[in-house]
């Protein structure tokens, strides 16, 4: 979990300002409930998008090498952590994450036999 006091600040702001959004909407306009709605999948898309820096920081920091082109990972496994990692705010999962892809970075490998880890890896959580 980040320990940035700015973007603390702005989670909080941001959820405090989704509930005072929806209560007033809620009560007054339910059509604006689809508004809110896509408000909230603004605020999915802001966590999900912050998860995802935090992991390429660590891939970029575990791989040391320069990326280039030729550089290549398996198309499902980059799925895998769109969809999955995304969502994992926990700093040492993150870091498991980011050790998945900078081995197949490093490897060169254009399989996916790293897929099957992703399954331990979506299941996972910070006390295990």
């Amino acid at each position: 979990m980040n320990n940035d006091p700015i973007e603390k600040a702005i989670d909080k702001s941001l959820s405090t300002a989704i509930t005072g959004v929806s209560k007033f909407f809620g009560a007054i306009c339910m059509p604006a409930a689809e508004e809110l709605g896509k408000l909230i999948r603004d605020q999915v898309k802001y966590y999900k998008l912050k998860n995802l820096i935090a992991i390429k920081s660590k891939i970029e920091s575990q791989v040391n090498l320069p990326l280039h082109s030729e550089s290549h990972v398996s198309p499902k496994l980059l799925k895998v952590l769109v969809e999955e990692a995304s969502w994992e705010e926990d700093d040492i999962i993150q870091s498991l994450w980011a050790g998945l892809i900078a081995g197949e970075i490093k490897a060169n490998s254009q399989s996916d036999n790293a897929v099957i880890y992703t399954d331990q890896l979506k299941s996972m959580s910070a006390y295990e």
